[in-house]
């Protein structure tokens, strides 16, 4: 049977997004060890009672995280196309060049320098999957207790 280069470029995009997942994967869980799953937020969280579930709060883990020279970074991933949030432009820079670092040298992978950036949501959108994502505070005044909280 001859393959087709059309035969050949409509499978290669079905199974595109399932390849980049598979491969992919093990940047979710190292961006997550750094930061969300590290040792030092395990060690200082706590199990409490929400509503009728035991749940591990990892808050105080968090806090205790914040006074270290780590770096905070939340990971957002489809397929092959990801962003990793972090708290200031210093984190951003020092994140993007370990990740990078990371891409390169463990996966062997090439991390296009066009699309590799860093945009403070706080001022500009960044678009991912269609969707344009900007931080935004809101004002929101609670009724019961006369408070007025920011989110």
């Amino acid at each position: 049977m001859e393959i087709t280069r059309r035969y050949l470029l409509k499978h290669l995009r079905i199974i595109s997004p399932l390849l980049a997942n598979v491969v992919l994967n093990e940047l979710d869980h190292w961006v997550e060890s750094q930061w969300q799953n590290s040792p030092i937020v395990m060690e200082n969280g706590k199990e409490r009672m929400i509503r009728n579930s035991l749940v591990f709060d990892r808050s105080h883990g968090y806090t205790v995280m914040r006074r270290t020279d780590l770096k905070e970074m939340y990971i957002v991933r489809y397929a092959d196309d990801f962003r990793i949030f972090c708290r200031n432009r210093e984190d951003a820079e020092k994140t993007m060049v370990a990740v990078t670092n990371w891409i390169t040298t463990r996966l062997k992978l090439e991390v296009s320098p066009e699309k590799t950036r860093i945009v403070n949501v706080r001022k500009r959108y960044s678009e991912f999957l269609g969707f344009k994502i900007k931080v935004r505070m809101v004002l929101v005044y609670n009724y019961g207790h006369g408070k007025l909280n920011i989110l």
